[in-house]
């Protein structure tokens, strides 16, 4: 509780001081995630660190070799050099030996082997006399400790196995140096030494561990971005694939509705009118029901120009404005599907285009995607609203859910979807609460423009 504590606050101090990043606080299953990175991390480095060190001891024999020192002194080193020499290249050799298992506990293996070569160092000086200043000297081996990245309560232990570990070789092997004038100066320099590695031990663990998640969060992010982006890419795709298909339909049912019905009925009113004007001119006592009939060709004409005019812009649209072109497309559902389908219109006044026509088309869509999949539906509800500043269109059926519906990656939905995020908006698509499906669209009110 006392380590959480202290994490918490020095993490809070870090993050106001810039040392971390702002963010939200790790979470435990990040915190065992980063925990066994670093002792992954951390035995996979022994090797190499082992390796550097044996480098620099050789390194270190070669130097002495050619200075002047006290026999006392050299042969400190000498025991020196070879204790830690021995250490580096057992403690090496066993983590890539074991580094299948110590790849689990790489961090509490760095820290044996730490406390084991801090107490051959202090062996290492104990045949000196007391008075000499080399163990003195090194009590700088307390921030070695900083290598070991733990929390705060192994950290403690980690700090003082470190110094413990220098002090204890050293008067292990001469005991009479505990009652020698210097040993409280040199211990008190040491426990000040510790409680420095400490702290910033403690404050460099949590940096990296910061990093680390800030890090594992971003590949996430990343991730999440790839699959998103990958997700649009193929839904662009297949929308430019159906727009084209739409199009080509377009066309293809424009080239039918004006040659094989409107060209048939002006070719009829063609005859019919010539057959009226002879009959006029010939006084015939037929006319009157041929000019019924051309009457009747004109009506269908008609029907057929607006009918065509309809599929390429809504013509309810302009002569109704947005409420009355939806209550007109709820009546044109509700009288082929028999449903009753309401509709309430919150907005105090239209709104103009794009906004008007993405909202009618997105109606149209959803309505006439009800009207072909939605199982026992008898009721559907139409709704615009405002919320926060966005205009709300929800249209709800009470029919058997989702099952046997168009989803968001329907090519309809991403038609609405797509037309929603020209103008800052977006669809979604979910289960209502009147036991079917729910699609709710929104745009920015002021998006309109």
């Amino acid at each position: 509780m006392l380590g959480r504590t202290i994490d918490r606050e020095i993490r809070r101090w870090t993050r106001v001081t810039g040392l971390t990043s702002e963010g939200p606080e790790p979470t435990d299953a990040e915190m065992v995630a980063a925990h066994a990175h670093a002792d992954a991390r951390t035995a996979a480095m022994i090797p190499g660190v082992c390796a550097v060190g044996t480098v620099l001891m050789l390194v270190w024999i070669g130097v002495d070799a050619v200075l002047p020192m006290q026999d006392a002194a050299a042969a400190a080193y000498g025991r020196l050099r070879v204790a830690v020499l021995a250490a580096l290249a057992l403690g090496g050799a066993g983590a890539f030996v074991f580094r299948t298992a110590i790849a689990r506990v790489g961090r509490a293996y760095l820290a044996a082997l730490g406390v084991i070569v801090m107490a051959l160092i202090g062996w290492s000086f104990a045949p000196l006399d007391p008075g000499q200043p080399y163990i003195h000297t090194n009590v700088w081996l307390a921030y070695t400790s900083l290598l070991v990245v733990v929390p705060f309560r192994p950290r403690v232990a980690v700090a003082l196995g470190f110094s413990g570990g220098l002090w204890g070789g050293y008067v292990v092997t001469r005991p009479e140096y505990l009652s020698h004038p210097d040993h409280g100066l040199f211990l008190s320099t040491l426990v000040g030494q510790t409680v420095l590695a400490l702290i910033f031990g403690h404050l460099l663990t949590l940096v990296l561990q910061d990093l680390y998640v800030t890090r594992a969060r971003l590949g996430v992010l990343k991730q999440s971005l790839e699959d998103r982006v990958a997700a649009a890419t193929h839904d662009l795709r297949a929308l430019t694939r159906r727009i084209d298909s739409v199009r080509e339909d377009e066309r293809r049912w424009m080239a039918h509705a004006v040659h094989d019905e409107l060209g048939q009925e002006l070719t009829a009113m063609r005859f019919t009118l010539a057959m009226a004007q002879d009959q006029v001119r010939g006084g015939n006592p037929d006319s009157p029901a041929t000019l019924d009939d051309l009457e009747q060709l004109l009506d269908r004409t008609n029907a057929t120009m607006r009918r065509i005019i309809q599929r390429l812009r809504p013509v309810a649209l302009d002569e109704l404005g947005c409420h009355g072109a939806l209550r007109w497309l709820a009546r044109d559902v509700a009288k082929r599907t028999g449903w009753a389908v309401e509709v309430t219109y919150a907005l105090d006044e239209d709104p103009a285009d794009p906004l008007a026509e993405m909202l009618f088309r997105a109606a149209q869509e959803g309505l006439n995607n009800a009207a072909r999949h939605a199982r026992e539906a008898t009721r559907v509800e139409v709704s615009v609203t405002i919320e926060g500043g966005d205009v709300v269109l929800e249209i709800d059926d009470d029919g058997a859910g989702m099952v046997g519906q168009k989803g968001p990656g329907s090519i309809g939905m991403i038609g609405i979807r797509e037309r929603a995020a020209a103008l800052g908006g977006g669809a979604t698509w979910q289960a209502a609460p009147m036991g079917g499906v729910r699609l709710v669209v929104r745009a920015p009110l002021e998006g309109q423009a």
